[in-house]
């Protein structure tokens, strides 16, 4: 897999991979405020289902992902296409305050991996 450097006056493209499981395939609302919140701030949304999912789950999905895999990985080698990967999965809550905050917050930063995660 080859990847080509981003120019300097390109704009950064951000991907979102985020990987949910439910042992009964069931999409909580909860899920789709996440994951549209989120969107705003992202070129692209994939979500990667470890296991099966409702057809009302893969519709809700489908509504706000731009891809969806179920029982398989996602294209890895896309991954080129993007300067930036936000990883996160279901057992995610929120947003509490807009993402696009933390988003503008760190987009001044120069960071190569960083986290929101609370211990």
């Amino acid at each position: 897999m080859k990847c080509l450097n981003t120019p300097d006056n390109n704009p950064v493209r951000r991907l979102g991979i985020y990987n949910f499981r439910d042992k009964d395939g069931i999409v909580d609302e909860y899920n789709i405020v996440l994951l549209r919140d989120l969107k705003e701030n992202l070129d692209t949304l994939w979500v990667v289902c470890s296991g099966e999912l409702t057809p009302d789950g893969k519709e809700k999905f489908g509504n706000v992902a731009d891809e969806v895999w179920i029982g398989k990985n996602c294209d890895w080698e896309a991954l080129c296409r993007f300067d930036e990967v936000v990883l996160l999965d279901s057992a995610v809550f929120g947003p509490v305050h807009p993402f696009r905050e933390m988003f503008a917050v760190m987009n001044g930063r120069q960071a190569d991996f960083w986290g929101i995660v609370m211990q």
